[in-house]
């Protein structure tokens, strides 16, 4: 992200777009304000980016979220390794519209995409080179639509610090493999759709370039 920054440089008189990258900030915030035994953030995406017109206030937002979580923990005869990796995108059209000299507000629409996936491997050891292992994997994936709305309050010329709501209509299927080393494997799926709505707990840090 740093990289591309220097490609954003542009003399003001000429700039005709805003460009706003922003950051999830709860953790950080977390550490300065006391909010409870509260940590549930129904928000995947990490990171925001939109680019906006000056004139007229449309522009284009995206938003991205990663995570890849691999542990292990367990004894000598009987250990579990966990892998977790799931990616949230989504890319969308939106306006932004100033309510006060503080106050930024937007409202947007959304084409959103995740996959997730959750491998744990149990493993068995009955000893004299005896094991039984079993391997089991949950994927999600899924793919929706739907409004956004954010709130943002200008702490100075160049940060502003945000909220958003989403209510986002999804459709997919989950699908769950059971691999068993003695055999009997198994798998399952189920498709589904729903309409999800996230509720405006996530703060987010916001430069605009």
């Amino acid at each position: 992200m740093f990289m591309i920054l220097p490609g954003f440089a542009q003399d003001s008189l000429k700039r005709k777009a805003n460009h706003y990258l922003g950051i999830q900030a709860n953790q950080l915030l977390r550490q300065i304000l006391n909010f409870g035994n509260s940590t549930s953030i129904d928000n995947p995406y990490l990171f925001v980016y939109s680019i906006n017109s000056i004139e007229t206030g449309f522009g284009m937002n995206i938003g991205m979220g990663y995570t890849f979580n691999e542990s292990k923990d367990g004894d000598a005869f009987n250990t579990r390794k966990t892998t977790i990796n799931n990616l949230a995108f989504r890319v969308g059209f939106e306006k932004k519209s100033e309510l006060s000299k503080r106050w930024l507000v937007s409202w947007g629409f959304d084409v959103v995409i995740d996959n997730q996936k959750n491998n744990t491997i149990n493993t068995i050891d009955f000893g004299q080179g005896n094991n039984s292992t079993v391997e089991t994997t949950s994927k999600t994936s899924a793919f929706g639509i739907g409004p956004r709305l954010t709130l943002n309050y200008k702490i100075s010329e160049k940060i502003f610090l945000g909220t958003e709501s989403t209510y986002y209509f999804k459709s997919g299927e989950n699908k769950l493999t059971v691999n068993q080393s003695t055999g009997g494997n198994n798998e399952t799926s189920d498709k589904f759709k729903r309409f999800q709505l996230a509720v405006p707990v996530v703060l987010l840090l916001i430069l605009k370039i």
